[in-house]
Formats: C-alpha cells, structure tokens, sequence
C-alpha cells in the first residue's frame, strides 16, 4: 500500500460500491493496469465490473480515463489488445460526447477519454505534464511533483474554487490530487492521509475544505487512497453531494 507505484487499495468493483464513477488508469500492452509496476488487476476484467455495475444501476455512467504505462506509447499489440476489449462491448463504450451533453443521452456508458493520440479510441485530451492546462473543453490541474502538501492543497482548493465558480457550460473541470513519491521517499498514500514531515494530508484535509466552504459543482476529483483503510468512504461522499445539482437532463 505504501509503495511508489500503488495508489488504490481496493478494486474496481469494490470502488464502485463505494461511489467512485471516473478511473484514471495506465496500461500495460497485455492490459494489465499499470503504475510503473505491473498491476494484477486487467483492463478486460475492469470492463466485466463496470459492465455489470450498468446494467444492474442503468441511470449512472462511468469515465475511464485512458493512457499507455510504457512510456505514453501505443505499441501495435497494445492497440489490438484495447480494441478488442471495446469491440466485446460495443454498447457500453462511447466517445461522442461533451461537457454540454444531456446526461441522459450517456446513462449506462462507459466515457472514454484518451491521454494519448495513438489509442484507438476515445475522447483526446492531450495532458501538459505537472500542470495546470486547458485543452479542448477540459480544464486541468495535475501538478503532481509539488511535494509541500500544503502547497498542493491550495493548488486543488484553487482548481475546485473555479470550477464551482465558472458559469460556462462547454468546460469539464478535473482535478488530481495526488503527489508523487517524493525526494524524502513519502509515497502517494503518505500525502493522502500524513505521515511525519507532511505538514497537511490531501484526503483529510480536502473533506473539511469541502465541507468548510459548501462548494458545489466539483467535476471530477481524482485521488489516491480515497477510502484509506476501509473506513466510511466520507470524502467521496462529500464529492457526490457536491455535485448533487448537476444538470439531470434527459
């Protein structure tokens, strides 16, 4: 759990359950999930999960944010390899949608967006490393290698401000809020939830801010460890009320 490469300790399904809706993932060419180590869980047996999760929760969608774990390439086998995943579930995939589309025309979807040009399907969204970006109806902030936690949090309190401020309906807003393993050797999972030296951890202190400030309309939130050690996923759930009045459309 504490590794440089491990930023989840609970599967797919499990973090279905616990409310999560958008994967940010890494793969291997044999669609192992990958995060500079080989993961043991599998882009095919994911799509199993989220398939079942649709069809038993119709109304709900899913995001799958895609990108190579081998140097951001697509090797030719790594495409056949993701292709074929799709092809297997030609109903649940789409990649035909923006931030101003009714959500009931992606209710029991998959909403793939593609880090790299070279997948084969999906939604781009072109990525500036450890930055803040806007690309193509997206706004971004990923500053991972900030490693003074407090520093990080204000770059995500930041982030989420504006997006709960903005009034204009084209952008979608995404925020990490993980660090990297550190020069001082803290992994992903010290950030999230402290260790010595981390004077604020993202996941603590995130939960209060959402609640301190009564922040609506979020985006997505991306983040390490989200649930710790399998307590009340309380932060998640804070995400979610958040976002209660997004438009339900159908």
């Amino acid at each position: 759990m504490g590794s440089a490469g491990h930023t989840q300790n609970f599967p797919v399904g499990e973090q279905l359950r616990d409310g999560i809706r958008a994967f940010d993932i890494r793969l291997k060419s044999n669609m192992h999930f990958g995060h500079t180590f080989e993961c043991r869980e599998r882009f095919d047996s994911a799509m199993v999960e989220w398939d079942r999760f649709l069809a038993e929760n119709p109304s709900e969608m899913i995001v799958a944010m895609v990108g190579s774990d081998e140097g951001g390439k697509w090797s030719d086998e790594m495409k056949q390899n993701f292709q074929a995943v799709i092809d297997k579930y030609p109903h649940r995939f789409t990649q035909q949608f923006e931030p101003t589309t009714p959500l009931g025309q992606l209710r029991g979807k998959v909403l793939v967006i593609k880090r790299q040009e070279q997948c084969p399907f999906g939604r781009l969204l072109r990525f500036q490393d450890n930055a803040v970006f806007q690309y193509d109806g997206f706004h971004v902030e990923d500053v991972y290698k900030e490693f003074k936690s407090w520093k990080k949090l204000k770059l995500v309190e930041q982030h989420l401000r504006q997006s709960f401020e903005s009034d204009d309906p084209s952008t979608w807003y995404i925020t990490f809020c993980s660090i990297s393993w550190s020069p001082r050797r803290h992994t992903p999972y010290s950030y999230a939830w402290g260790a010595r030296n981390i004077r604020k951890p993202i996941n603590i202190n995130l939960n209060m801010l959402i609640e301190l400030k009564d922040y609506s309309e979020l985006g997505m939130v991306f983040l390490d460890y989200y649930n710790n050690h399998g307590e009340n996923p309380q932060l998640v759930q804070s995400i979610i009320r958040s976002n209660f009045n997004i438009d339900n459309e159908d």
